[in-house]
């Protein structure tokens, strides 16, 4: 398995949560969303809205809580990363196939969103040549015309209006200084009053401030394109938004069959509208008419379906807020329940080695008991030293292997690079001797090899040479460990406590 740099693990693990994530928020938001169907487009709008806000707030947090789960340290922290196995214990199975599968996850990510960026860039860059190259200012009249339809709006510059022959229907492009691009065919081929209208609509685009949340929406869509929910509620803003439009329009000009007739002629045309633009084309243009000529009375929606709303919002409130214990848990392997604590206030320096290295949690606190009882200055009478009772020799290797220079054997007495260390150890023997699945009997391979060494460990497979009579104890001990590590007490560490196994 290769092991991500930390940037890329975070990154990972937060695309993965989001999966679950932005189903929840899509729960949430569906019945809202159904119970304010018959309420103004401007509250359905700011619902959507917020729901991709949180998306976007829900990822960030992600990310914080993944990165601030990570190893620290120098000695350990920048340290090169093992490419031992990732493994679990039943019922864990997902946290090794996740974390061996996420450097093909990130290519096909990175691809995915490499092609969309791709495709936003060329239709930015269209847009961009047809303001620079094939726009050319209004006529004078026009221009009037604009500006007394932005006063009405109460838009108070900050766009610039331009002609072009290579649309066929208003359009809104640009960031800081938005321009507003009106197809020379509409100027002469529609009723002045119709055209008005829709010369409003993409100014009251502007008056919103529209294309700040398109670009929004254009990187949520970048980056979680692997996410329907973020199509659907994006899609939704897109729609709701033209609604807002519309009715803006139509409160001003107070003529809704004219305004239905401009939005038919426009959409009888061959349209050539750059996907980057807000354009008057947004939305179900059909419906969007409907909603015109025979717009729905509002309704006060009914107790059940304000309840249902205020239950599902407050249901993304909780969720919100267990997102980090969620988090927590998902991305960490537990120790046993029932393990003392002498060895369960070692749980953060477990956990943090057991993710950097590919070892199961459980196994290394399981290792830490037995060796140590979650004593950080023992020390054997062979020299081993720390919780995991790493011998000094084995600590030089290991330094040399992965290029710790100045490493000095008394920091095998800092937990947190004894256990950091012995994980990387573990890692390589369950590599060897467990085929990178954890059963009963392979554990008890590796935790004599862990106790014996690999050599003795290979003349025994290989050659059937006995193991020492402490090596059979130890991993058998290890074993039983191992098989109670998910039930709420232990037999074996009562037996341990009694002193009738040690």
């Amino acid at each position: 398995m290769t092991v991500l740099p930390p940037m890329l693990t975070t990154l990972g693990w937060t695309l993965i949560h989001f999966v679950w994530q932005g189903a929840l928020i899509a729960l949430a938001y569906g019945p809202v969303r159904w119970s304010l169907r018959r309420s103004s487009p401007e509250s359905r709008y700011a619902l959507a809205c917020v729901a991709l806000c949180s998306m976007a707030l829900l990822s960030a947090c992600t990310f914080a809580v993944v990165w601030s789960s990570l190893p620290t340290g120098p000695a350990v922290g920048e340290s090169p990363q093992p490419t031992g196995p990732l493994l679990a214990g039943q019922g864990d199975v997902w946290r090794a196939i996740v974390p061996q599968a996420m450097p093909w996850f990130l290519t096909l990510w990175g691809l995915g969103v490499g092609a969309f960026a791709t495709r936003a860039t060329v239709g930015w860059v269209a847009l961009h040549r047809l303001v620079r190259r094939d726009s050319f200012a209004l006529e004078p009249a026009w221009q009037e015309r604009v500006d007394r339809l932005a006063a009405a709006l109460g838009l108070q510059g900050g766009f610039r209006a331009l002609a072009t022959r290579r649309v066929t229907g208003p359009i809104v492009t640009g960031c800081w200084r938005p321009v507003a691009l009106l197809p020379l065919s509409a100027l002469t081929g529609l009723p002045p009053g119709q055209l008005e209208s829709l010369i409003l609509h993409e100014l009251a685009h502007i008056k919103r401030r529209d294309h700040w949340v398109q670009r929004g929406q254009l990187v949520l869509e970048t980056l979680f394109f692997y996410h329907p929910a973020v199509w659907w509620i994006s899609r939704a803003v897109n729609h709701e938004r033209e609604y807002c439009c519309d009715a803006a329009v139509v409160a001003i000009t107070d003529d809704r069959l004219g305004y239905a007739r401009a939005l038919t002629s426009l959409a009888s045309l061959d349209t050539r509208i750059p996907q980057q633009a807000l354009a008057f084309n947004g939305g179900s243009l059909m419906s969007r008419i409907r909603s015109i000529v025979n717009p729905n009375p509002p309704s006060t929606p009914s107790l059940f379906l304000t309840a249902a709303g205020g239950l599902a919002a407050m249901g993304l409130v909780v969720a919100l807020i267990a997102t980090t214990s969620v988090i927590g848990g998902s991305t960490h392997a537990f120790v046993p329940s029932w393990m003392p604590e002498s060895v369960e206030r070692w749980s953060p320096q477990i956990e943090r080695a057991a993710n950097r290295h590919g070892v199961d949690a459980a196994l290394i606190s399981i290792m830490t008991l037995v060796e140590s009882r979650g004593n950080p200055d023992a020390v054997s009478s062979w020299g081993a030293r720390g919780l995991m009772q790493v011998m000094p020799a084995t600590g030089v290797a290991i330094a040399t292997e992965r290029g710790i220079e100045d490493f000095d054997a008394k920091s095998l007495s800092d937990p947190e690079i004894n256990v950091d260390f012995a994980a990387y150890y573990l890692a390589g023997l369950i590599g060897e001797f467990a085929n990178e699945a954890l059963s009963e009997e392979s554990i008890a391979r590796v935790a004599a090899a862990y106790n014996g060494g690999p050599k003795r460990m290979r003349e025994y497979l290989e050659a059937g040479r006995a193991l020492s009579r402490e090596s059979e104890r130890y991993s058998r001990i290890v074993s039983r460990l191992w098989s109670e590590r998910n039930d709420a007490t232990s037999a074996t560490l009562d037996r341990m406590a009694a002193n009738k196994d040690m």
